[in-house]
């Protein structure tokens, strides 16, 4: 199997590697050993549905597991277990259960198409066609059927390259209202801008009217502007050059390097085509090749691009080469670009490199971008809690946090977060509460008020909310922390 390069942005908090699936299952378990006595396999299978329910997800699989031990032959049981850790974005491990389960059950296209989805998101794109093409030929001959299917083969299709069958896929799925409706219209008119651009800006045009004031509809918005400058330019080089553009920012990279390998056919020493090939390179995974397009594209023409040097500060943070993509992002800075990414990355590679000081100055000129951008107040209370000490500081950035976003959970757990680091406990309660109360499954206050009631001395409260910490945990940045603080208090 093929995996290519994730190419998401540098995690806020740094994540802790390697970590065990311990977390997923441990501390609930009352301290009997035979609590289980008794249990039927569908009883712990009842139970665990419960719990699932209920988003108790770590109890639940235990009761599953107790299940699988039971009745190790289940097919139903390991897709439990498996849509589980689906659900967690767990997924070589949830690769791992449905396997298991069409070993059990070769027939199930429900196990097919579990695997399809989950080979989507691990990047295995012909592994994800072939169940998604199998289960697209067993399922009932409904449009709601298929076009579930339709949805996620399309996209298996489009990083595969096979651009008109990608295309007939996300047609037919736009045309049944379902959760994947949008992106499937969204991604159909990208594909019919190939071939025909007026009738791309047709369809993009009524995803804006069909859903107004929607991410979207931006996106889509953003790309009748940018097929019409298409259409308004004369040079062909630089009208096949705009076009992968368009794909490049809407993250068709397969497709746009078809276009930016053209523009260098035809004038090799084109610079921006060079460096905007390199990031498709690496937003498709091929990191060789994209290191070699950006680096090359350095020295190809007169002043290097600002561009150029962001795109190669991102490939070096992936490397995790944090004093060189430092160096790249404050090139770019230097040569104009001055957007929230570069600044939110930079400050994040120099918090890397340990230079605590210039990663503070990164994060705030990106809040001055985007001050409504509630990662970068989490970012700056982390670095005054945890290696600044500068309590003050932290305190101050997480009130301006409610200030900007009073009615989101989120703002209200980062100055929680802040009031526990500061001893300020009553406060704190009374912050992460009004969290809880705007979002009951934020993992980050329910982390915080378990350090709070840790600090009390309240551990069976404490205990309580760091479970609750690992089953809202859908990032995997909370769970090792919980995870810690449970081993500790049940030692």
């Amino acid at each position: 199997m093929k995996k290519t390069a994730n190419t998401v942005g540098i995690a806020v908090l740094v994540l802790i590697a390697g970590v065990s699936l311990a977390w997923f299952v441990r501390a609930w378990i009352p301290s009997s050993s035979h609590w289980a006595d008794g249990m039927s396999v569908y009883d712990f299978i009842s139970e665990g549905d419960r719990l699932y329910e209920e988003q108790r997800y770590s109890e639940a699989l235990t009761y599953y597991e107790q299940a699988a031990q039971k009745s190790p032959q289940d097919a139903s049981v390991r897709m439990r277990i498996g849509q589980l850790y689906q659900i967690k974005n767990r997924f070589m491990e949830a690769e791992q259960e449905f396997r298991f389960a069409e070993q059990l059950d070769g027939t199930n296209p429900e196990i097919w198409y579990r695997l399809g989805c989950i080979y989507i998101e691990l990047k295995y794109w012909d592994e994800a066609r072939e169940y998604l093409e199998r289960t697209l030929a067993e399922v009932r001959d409904t449009p709601m059927e298929k076009e579930k299917v339709r949805y996620p083969l399309g996209l298996a299709s489009l990083w595969l390259s096979e651009y008109d069958a990608a295309e007939a896929h996300f047609q037919l799925a736009a045309e049944v209202e379902s959760d994947n409706t949008q992106q499937a219209k969204y991604y159909w008119g990208l594909l019919v801008s190939r071939r025909d651009r007026a009738q791309a800006k047709a369809i993009l045009g009524s995803l804006v009217a069909q859903y107004p004031d929607t991410d979207i509809a931006s996106k889509a918005q953003k790309a009748i502007v940018s097929l019409d400058d298409i259409d308004a330019t004369a040079d062909e080089t630089l009208r096949i050059l705009k076009t992968g553009v368009v794909y490049l920012e809407h993250l068709m990279p397969t497709l746009a390097t078809e276009y930016f390998t053209q523009v260098i056919q035809r004038q090799p020493d084109y610079q921006s085509a060079h460096y905007y090939l390199g990031y498709a390179y690496f937003l498709a995974g091929d990191v060789a090749r994209a290191q070699d397009e950006l680096e090359g594209a350095l020295d190809i023409g007169g002043k290097p691009a600002a561009l150029n040097y962001y795109y190669l500060g991102k490939l070096y943070a992936y490397e995790q080469e944090w004093s060189k993509a430092a160096e790249a992002f404050e090139r770019a800075v230097d040569g104009g670009e001055t957007s929230y990414d570069v600044y939110i990355n930079l400050g994040h590679v120099l918090r890397q490199t340990g230079e605590y000081s210039k990663a503070v100055k990164a994060y705030k000129l990106a809040r001055e971008v985007q001050p409504d951008e509630l990662g970068v107040y989490r970012s700056l209370v982390y670095l005054y809690t945890s290696t600044l000490k500068d309590m003050a500081s932290a305190l101050e950035v997480a009130r301006q946090a409610v200030e900007r976003q009073p009615d989101t959970a989120l703002s209200h757990s980062i100055l929680g977060w802040a009031l526990v680091e500061s001893g300020e406990l009553e406060q704190a309660e009374q912050e992460l509460r009004k969290a809880l109360e705007l979002d009951p499954t934020i993992a980050s206050a329910h982390l915080n008020l378990a350090m709070l009631y840790e600090q009390k001395g309240l551990i069976d409260q404490a205990k309580a909310e760091y479970q609750l910490a690992l089953d809202f945990d859908f990032e995997g940045d909370i769970a090792p922390l919980a995870d810690q603080a449970l081993e500790r208090l049940y030692q």
